[in-house]
């Protein structure tokens, strides 16, 4: 595939992001649209994707309520069933960007993402996009009536420690928005992730093969919040695919590498932490010896004040 191919129409947005409408969430979706409509880089489009047609008409109001340079940009896309791969399949196929960013109604993003998504893909096209995530729990709340969403938990970098393409295979985490990718891409062999089959797995499991066959640009900067209330990534089901699909041959590695790669990284992470144990003895052991060096340097510096220093003179008492 050329570069050339996988960008857009003249005409077209560069960036396309999917909204996943997977919950009647207005007061959330409201802070969604906010952080889109914020963006810095204007060139993208957004699609609204949803199986209800109550949720895509009360979607669409919400969009049209903000500034009509953004509303003129959003589109609602109706898919026929709510799986998460159906929607994302709806949204890829209506979608006329050469990049495609994926949220649900219940994340927020930075002001920033689109405009880095659209340099890099203007320097490196074809290449994978991803940035760092912050996940943070939320719960929907009510105040006289109103309804809103408040934080229940601190934000945490996602998908935490390991970040690498082996954690991710043996966590099951992968932050779905922080990765962009070509829209051609989804046209590809890679795009059998998007099966009804796969259920919740299926769009992280594309993701993380695309980054396996593409160069990935790591963007240094926290590009967003992923608040969802039921996690696409992180399950069972999704390391066990992630598993299969290497086992497959399609990570280019014989049958059976999974079991000898996450055996090599649970090797690793032992010898890790026998070594932070190590580390940590030779630590509290310099202390001591530093602290040990200390008290005899007091102790010297004593005994050069009693040597050095005359002692006072006795008080002579006159005889009578």
């Amino acid at each position: 595939m050329t570069a050339t191919s996988e960008q857009a129409a003249p005409s077209a947005p560069f960036v396309s992001v999917l909204v996943l409408l997977r919950g009647h969430h207005p007061e959330a979706l409201r802070e969604t649209l906010l952080s889109l409509a914020s963006q810095t880089e204007t060139d993208f489009e957004v699609l609204l994707i949803s199986h209800d047609d109550r949720a895509l008409a009360t979607a669409h109001e919400l969009a049209a309520e903000l500034p009509q340079s953004f509303a003129r940009r959003v589109r609602p896309v109706a898919a026929g069933s709510s799986d998460v791969a159906l929607l994302a399949a709806a949204g890829v196929a209506a979608a006329v960007g050469a990049y495609v960013v994926v949220m649900t109604d219940m994340d927020t993003v930075f002001a920033d993402w689109t405009a880095h998504v659209k340099r890099v893909g203007t320097q490196s096209p074809g290449s994978i996009v991803r940035g760092t995530v912050l996940g943070q729990p939320v719960e929907t709340v009510r105040v006289r009536g109103r309804a809103g969403v408040r934080a229940a938990a601190a934000p945490a970098r996602l998908p935490g420690p390991g970040t690498g393409l082996i954690d991710q295979l043996a966590t099951g985490r992968i932050p779905v928005l922080g990765v962009a990718f070509p829209r051609q891409l989804a046209a590809s062999a890679l795009a059998f992730a998007f099966d009804q089959s796969m259920g919740e797995a299926a769009l992280p499991l594309f993701l993380w093969a695309a980054t396996c066959e593409r160069e990935v640009v790591e963007i240094d900067h926290v590009v967003g919040f992923d608040r969802t209330e039921t996690r696409l990534d992180g399950t069972a089901v999704l390391r066990d695919a992630l598993k299969g699909w290497v086992d497959s041959g399609s990570f280019r590695l014989p049958a059976g590498s999974s079991r000898v790669l996450l055996a090599e990284r649970r090797e690793v992470r032992r010898l890790k932490k026998k070594l932070r144990k190590i580390v940590a003895q030779l630590k509290k052991a310099m202390q001591l010896k530093d602290d040990h060096i200390d008290n005899i340097e007091a102790m010297l510096s004593a005994e050069r004040r009693r040597v050095v220093e005359p002692a006072p003179a006795r008080r002579r008492v006159p005889q009578r």
